[in-house]
């Protein structure tokens, strides 16, 4: 990948981060509307977005001119990468970690059972993996004594991070989705369940038993005139 290249990811990476934020805020608002939480969220919300647009402003200004970014033959100045990363990184583990704790509450004060109450809140915090890569990918791209900067490796961490905060975004609603799953699969076992036993049966033949035909006065049962009488 091209510096210049490189350059249009780093800067797209802030806005599908903020898109992610939005997302999930706007799943709480619509599964939890009380008062005080539609205002928590709302103030969140506009940190993330504040925060992102702060994040884009330094991202377009780390370099000038801006070519500079992919030629460092041209004269100008950028700013420490490492600084920049390690505020916008720490910054955000602190917001993902508000995110993640704002349902907790309401989680809590549902009229459910522990165990009910217990899947809900594991299925919202499965969210934390978000958290867990954000701080690994600020322990594998941060390298102070280290003037050469690994933007490569900076883009792919950024691309796992992302991954796995789509997927969790979504957990939530997948609960649907592995109910008409679960039906499926029973309605198949149910329609060819039977099929498949009739085929067992007809795989396994009957027993028969062969009796002379003077012989059935000494076999009650053999009454055909063939001298043949079938015993499952």
């Amino acid at each position: 990948m091209t510096l210049q290249s490189l350059f249009i990811v780093l800067n797209l990476y802030v806005f599908t981060a903020l898109a992610i934020k939005i997302s999930i805020l706007c799943l709480y608002r619509r599964i939890f509307t009380v008062r005080n939480f539609q205002r928590a969220s709302l103030v969140t919300g506009l940190v993330v977005v504040a925060f992102a647009v702060a994040a884009e402003v330094a991202a377009l200004l780390f370099c000038r001119p801006v070519t500079k970014f992919w030629s460092r033959l041209e004269p100008g100045y950028c700013f420490n990468f490492d600084t920049y990363y390690v505020a916008v990184q720490t910054t955000d583990v602190v917001i993902d970690t508000i995110i993640l704790a704002l349902p907790i509450r309401m989680v809590s004060k549902l009229q459910l059972s522990p165990t009910d109450k217990a899947t809900i809140l594991g299925i919202f915090l499965l969210g934390g993996f978000v958290i867990i890569t954000r701080i690994l990918r600020i322990t594998f791209v941060y390298q102070p004594h280290n003037n050469n900067v690994s933007f490569t490796k900076a883009e792919l961490w950024g691309n796992i991070h992302l991954g796995i905060a789509i997927v969790c975004v979504c957990l939530p609603t997948y609960r649907p989705l592995l109910a008409k799953a679960t039906a499926f699969s029973r309605s198949l076992r149910m329609h060819y369940g039977p099929l498949f036993g009739n085929e067992r049966a007809i795989k396994s033949p009957k027993k028969i038993n062969v009796y002379p035909l003077e012989d059935h006065t000494t076999n009650p049962k053999s009454e055909d005139l063939t001298g043949l009488v079938t015993s499952v």
